[in-house]
């Protein structure tokens, strides 16, 4: 008998937490934005949905920290395929830690999506190294 409520009491929670799962997915957005090391301050933009992204744009971005030069590089990307990886690069000389905040905008299936990044990297010369990132 007690075996029975258990499971009457436990069942309509176990149900209500799939059906709110499938429901959270359909709302989140698969596309991942963070900073990665080599050549210049370069922003890696990887689309985990199922279908494509469009309009990936660098919308603004401030560095702060001793850059002693750094030009406009790769700042715009048309479309980046399901399952598939894009970057973003601004190409910069310096030395030492920087900081660095970006905004990158994209469209995912006609929604407008614009997300910041933060993050502390260690610059020699032409090479980013990531630190710190949130």
């Amino acid at each position: 008998m007690k075996k029975l409520v258990a499971i009457a009491l436990i069942l309509p929670m176990v149900i209500g937490g799939m059906f709110s799962g499938i429901a959270a997915g359909e709302t989140l957005q698969n596309v991942d934005i963070g900073f990665e090391n080599g050549y210049g301050i370069r922003i890696g933009v990887l689309n985990g949905n199922d279908y494509p992204i469009y309009d990936i744009h660098l919308k603004t971005i401030f560095i702060t920290g001793l850059v002693f030069g750094g030009s406009s590089g790769i700042t715009n990307l048309k479309e980046i395929e399901a399952g598939k990886y894009g970057y973003l690069v601004t190409p910069i000389f310096g030395i030492g830690t920087i900081l660095v905040s970006a905004v990158v905008s994209y469209e995912d299936q006609g929604e407008y999506v614009e997300r910041q990044i933060n993050a502390n990297l260690f610059v020699i010369g032409t090479m980013v190294i990531g630190v710190d990132e949130w």
